[in-house]
């Protein structure tokens, strides 16, 4: 077509355009090829007679690549202001077109679409029809036009549906100036419903990915004091979120989740409120740093781990330098005994005692001893570091009250202090070994404790 009509002119050129009406659509790209300005021109003068509505478009557009799309609509581009005066147009084109040759009416349209998307619904209307990866142009093109849009929390979640996870990060970032007054209206009505509120916060969450979530609470923290006023309305927005997307909210609520939780029963109301466990360990990573401040007294140190499942219970390690403050009765001990690690409680307050008040190690025994639920093989490795306070005198009430309830213990640490290269779990020192043997023979004195037979059990 390009070699016969360059050989014309331009009265006949429109003449063989006239004859060649109906293949025209697929020959023209090539036809316009290395014509001179007047012969392109013509041709381009008669295109466009050719197209006057939006269905000779269509049509035109429908039977053509994707590559010629982009080519037709390229040497259009001034036309298409009228053909396309409106996103019912647009959308009329579009609907009938493949992906690829959307994307070339687009490109060539991508500087008025803000022009043609007047309205939300105009929005939705051509996101709907683009493919996901060109949903991303039109957002990033309506840049600047979305908090203008954008006017409730519905008009939000009815664009970001249409949208991929990180399309809708993308909108969200675009509207964050506006997010808190969205937050905080209905029907674009200053909203005196807590409920409502919460409401609009929930239902937007729930729809974005954890990372965007933390995202819209970090740009609405100002307003989250007014939007969740106690730990029942944070329990009613968790109550529908993922567990990824709880922690993420719980994690962007850390400065003020202080303020809004004042005792340990509020973090366990929230984790009876969690129906599985996945929840309750997303809740509970993303409040473990407040939980400190929360635990004053042994009972709500048993309170948080009786309430955790056990693979929350890392936490204790956090927990465990303040239990000397905590432990100030000998049901306090037991409590941590019972609901905590054992050996990582043991070691701890047997420490403190030995520091602070070596006499209280003797209560620390009995209770030990008391404490049916602690595996008998375990109770040994609890009592071990006990010993070897270089006080003499407690050395050897504490291995009388060892000798009455389980002789079997100074056995075990009589073989380990004659044949220390046995074992290297509990190695002694020259002056331990020196002080053992001492209260040891005191023992086989008062109580005929034969401490050189392994199998005596005699006290």
């Amino acid at each position: 077509l390009s070699s016969v009509l360059r050989s014309l002119t331009p009265d006949q050129c429109k003449a063989v355009c006239e004859a060649m009406k109906d293949r025209l659509p697929e020959l023209i790209p090539s036809g316009l090829s290395g014509l001179s300005p007047n012969h392109y021109e013509v041709m381009q003068n008669w295109l466009f007679n050719q197209i006057q509505a939006t269905r000779d478009l269509n049509s035109v557009l429908s039977s053509l690549t994707p590559g010629q799309c982009k080519f037709v609509c390229e040497a259009m581009k001034d036309r298409l202001p009228k053909l396309i005066p409106t996103s019912w147009e647009l959308s009329s084109v579009l609907s009938s077109l493949t992906p690829d040759r959307c994307k070339a009416v687009r490109e060539a349209m991508q500087d008025r679409l803000p022009e043609l998307i007047p309205t939300v619904g105009d929005l939705n209307s051509v996101l709907s029809i683009f493919s996901p990866d060109q949903r991303k142009a039109v957002c990033e093109a309506m840049k600047d036009r979305l908090p203008e849009l954008i006017r409730t929390v519905d008009d939000l979640i009815s664009v970001l549906r249409r949208l991929t996870p990180d399309q809708c990060k993308f909108v969200c970032e675009a509207m964050k100036d506006r997010l808190p007054e969205l937050i905080l209206t209905v029907n674009g009505l200053s909203n005196l419903s807590n409920l409502s509120n919460l409401s609009n916060l929930s239902n937007l969450l729930l729809i974005l990915i954890p990372d965007a979530c933390k995202f819209v609470c970090e740009v609405i923290q100002d307003c989250l004091p007014e939007l969740i006023r106690t730990v029942d309305d944070l329990n009613s927005v968790l109550s529908i979120l993922s567990s990824d997307q709880c922690k993420a909210l719980c994690e962007a609520m850390q400065d003020y989740l202080p303020k809004l939780m004042s005792m340990v029963g509020d973090f366990s109301k929230m984790l009876e409120a969690a129906p599985c466990k996945e929840k309750r360990r997303a809740i509970y990573e993303g409040m473990k740093d407040c939980l400190p401040r929360l635990i004053q007294t042994a009972k709500d140190y048993k309170r948080v781990l009786s309430d955790m499942p056990s693979a929350f219970k890392e936490t204790e390690m956090n927990m465990i330098e303040r239990l000397p403050k905590l432990i100030k009765t000998q049901e306090d001990l037991c409590q941590a005994l019972l609901y905590g690690d054992p050996k990582a409680v043991c070691k701890k307050m047997n420490q403190h005692y030995k520091d602070d008040n070596p006499g209280k190690l003797l209560t620390f025994v009995d209770v030990v001893f008391e404490n049916r639920h602690l595996d008998g093989s375990l109770v040994g490795t609890l009592l071990e570091d006990c010993f070897f306070i270089k006080d003499s005198d407690l050395d050897k009430e504490i291995s009388a009250k060892v000798a009455q309830k389980k002789p079997s213990l100074l056995e075990e640490i009589y073989r380990r202090v004659k044949q220390p290269e046995k074992t290297t779990s509990f190695p002694l020192s020259q002056e331990q070994k020196g002080i053992f043997e001492q209260w040891l023979k005191a023992l086989q004195l008062e109580y005929g404790y034969r401490a050189d037979s392994v199998s005596s059990k005699k006290t």
